[in-house]
């Protein structure tokens, strides 16, 4: 949420403060940090492979990979019907989805990418400038979401005991890494720590934060889902993890325990399980490289000559059937949008209505509307939206209750009346093509009942969408 005040602020200091104004800001945030992201990204597997063409397959793999929930779906596969694979909805857990969506996920991304590349070139090369860099992506990172501390750590441990086993190998009798890797993931650890404490304390002492928290859920699914979605880079990683196993190194190592200590804190019992899983296909694309380099002697000895020699279209075959799935959704959609489906964009009468809103309520005024409704009323217009998205609002399930019972026309005139004072509403929009706010055929008698006894005056109506202003 900062992130967002922060583009806001951005925003206004550019005088672009109207709807179309917030819109460039958040697309030149989206690209900029977009582009900051594959950046940081080339750079980590620039140190994590020499060779050119490993770099620019482990870079392709980490920012375009996606999964076989394609697959999972025609096969129909799914433990739970009401969840399509996680190929069409977890944003986070792929890199090119993340780009193409998110700001703040980017900005994340390339934040924990930057901290790994960072904090390896440190491991080879101290230098207290690169620790300092290491330490304020991770607080940055940390700025944006507050549980990434947990995240973007387990690279830098990983690199750590990576470390210690490779000064076992080379007879150095001990299990430790040298004291200059240990005193430098303290430091980053302690840059971490004034945020975090700050953090712990307003999400258990600020009511609303509190309250907030406890409806922040974002659990993972069953196991299956995840073992399709990222289904092309299984095989390969496994392969690449066994090799890291065999032949330690710090890079190979940070990548490894980035990619088990995720996969783990996605299914610890808290609510932000699948929210670990940000940028999930960095580590499992430079694991498969390496499981794809580890076999390629193995390959070129046992395949039949005439594969042996295409072994390099193989590769490209991969790695476009692993891009296949993120370039076929966004294809797709983009292919969808001349025809406007309503699924992708609000009518525009009821935009229309929203920025009438806008320009005659006060930002703090209170909006009741259906929840797509409410979520244009949130976004566009400014106002504060009585139930919209299902984590924002506080106690958003009862509010969402009590707004469809509103909108049916169950309620008295008299008790719809003293419901909306006691929720401080001031104003009303009825859609009809929002199922929230038109559910049932006694809507239409219901607002004419409203506006009889005065609680409701039509304030203005465009198109099939009225807006109502509440009497006080």
């Amino acid at each position: 949420k900062q992130a967002y005040v922060v583009l806001g602020q951005a925003a206004r200091a550019l005088g672009w403060t109207t709807p179309t104004g917030l819109v460039r800001t958040y697309q030149l945030a989206r690209w900029l940090f977009g582009l900051l992201a594959c950046a940081a990204v080339y750079a980590l597997v620039c140190q994590l492979f020499e060779g050119v063409r490993a770099r620019r397959a482990a870079f392709l793999l980490a920012v375009l990979g996606g999964g076989l929930g394609w697959l999972q779906l025609a096969a129909g596969w799914a433990p739970r019907p009401d969840l399509f694979p996680i190929d069409f909805w977890l944003v986070d857990g792929y890199v090119f989805f993340s780009l193409l969506l998110y700001p703040h996920f980017a900005l994340v991304i390339a934040c924990v990418a930057g901290m790994s590349a960072g904090f390896l070139e440190y491991l080879r090369r101290p230098q207290g400038w690169l620790l300092a860099a290491v330490a304020v992506f991770g607080v940055v990172a940390q700025f944006v979401n507050p549980f990434v501390p947990l995240l973007a750590d387990l690279p830098l441990a990983g690199m750590l005991a990576g470390r210690a086993l490779m000064r076992r190998r080379e007879g150095a009798g001990t299990f430790w890494p040298d004291p200059a890797s240990i005193l430098g993931l303290a430091v980053v650890g302690a840059s971490q720590l004034p945020l975090l404490a700050y953090n712990l304390w307003v999400f258990r002492h600020n009511p609303l934060l509190a309250a907030f928290a406890s409806q922040n859920t974002t659990y993972s699914p069953p196991l299956v889902y995840y073992l399709w979605g990222y289904g092309l880079f299984w095989p390969l990683a496994a392969v690449g993890a066994w090799q890291v196993i065999r032949k330690p190194s710090e890079g190979g190592w940070g990548m490894l325990g980035w990619a088990v200590g995720a996969l783990a804190l996605a299914y610890l019992p808290w609510q932000l399980q699948r929210r670990f899983l940000l940028g999930y296909t960095i580590p499992l694309g430079v694991l498969a490289v390496t499981g794809m380099r580890a076999l390629a002697p193995w390959f070129a000895a046992r395949a039949p000559g005439w594969l042996a020699r295409r072994r390099e279209a193989l590769v490209l075959a991969y790695l476009t059937l692993a891009a296949a799935a993120s370039l076929v959704w966004s294809l797709g959609y983009a292919a969808r949008m001349p025809a406007r489906p309503a699924d992708l964009f609000d009518p525009a009468d009821r935009v229309a209505a929203v920025d009438w809103l806008a320009a005659h309520a006060p930002p703090d005024a209170v909006v009741l509307s259906g929840v797509q409704t409410g979520l244009l009323v949130a976004a566009r217009g400014g106002l504060v939206a009585f139930a919209a998205h299902p984590i924002e609002p506080l106690d958003f399930p009862r509010k969402l209750a009590e707004t469809r019972a509103f909108f049916s026309g169950e309620l008295a005139p008299q008790t719809a009346a003293a419901w909306l004072a006691i929720g401080r509403i001031e104003w009303v929009i009825l859609d009809p093509r929002d199922p929230d706010s038109f559910p049932s055929p006694a809507t239409p008698a219901f607002f004419a009942a409203l506006v009889r006894a005065g609680t409701l005056t039509i304030a203005w109506r465009v198109g099939d969408v009225v807006v109502y202003k509440v009497s006080k």
